[in-house]
């Protein structure tokens, strides 16, 4: 008896395109036949007025809260176009709705002040 738990079964796997590697490689171990249908798209395409109005003012901002690790990616990818330091984000913390959006802050050498993995107490609370 194969110790394969998909065995004969068939996957769909709807990630968008270039991001199920991981998934599919999990699954195929597991046994399953995987067949992608990436059924989202991703992109960052920002009102341009509102982007530029927080890049002149991101050295002012207490906090930048992130929801997905592809707003990490688009955030930083346009934050990177207009400045070369890293530093020109002033004094903001960083806040992480989940341990993947945390993974792709780190990616850029950036810690999560709050997230939930370390949520020890409300961050918006005066310290």
């Amino acid at each position: 008896m194969s110790k394969l738990p998909l065995r004969d079964r068939l996957v769909v796997l709807t990630r968008p395109e270039g991001r199920g590697a991981e998934w599919k490689a999990v699954l195929t171990e597991a046994g399953a036949a995987v067949i992608e249908l990436p059924l989202l798209e991703i992109s960052f395409e920002p009102d341009e007025d509102i982007l530029t109005e927080v890049l002149d003012g991101i050295n002012e901002y207490d906090w930048i809260i992130f929801t997905s690790a592809n707003g990490v990616r688009g955030f930083f990818d346009r934050f990177f176009q207009r400045f070369s330091d890293i530093r020109s984000i002033g004094g903001a913390r960083f806040a992480c709705v989940g341990p993947a959006t945390e993974k792709a802050l780190r990616a850029y050498h950036l810690d999560a002040t709050w997230s939930r993995r370390n949520r020890m107490r409300s961050p918006w609370v005066a310290s």
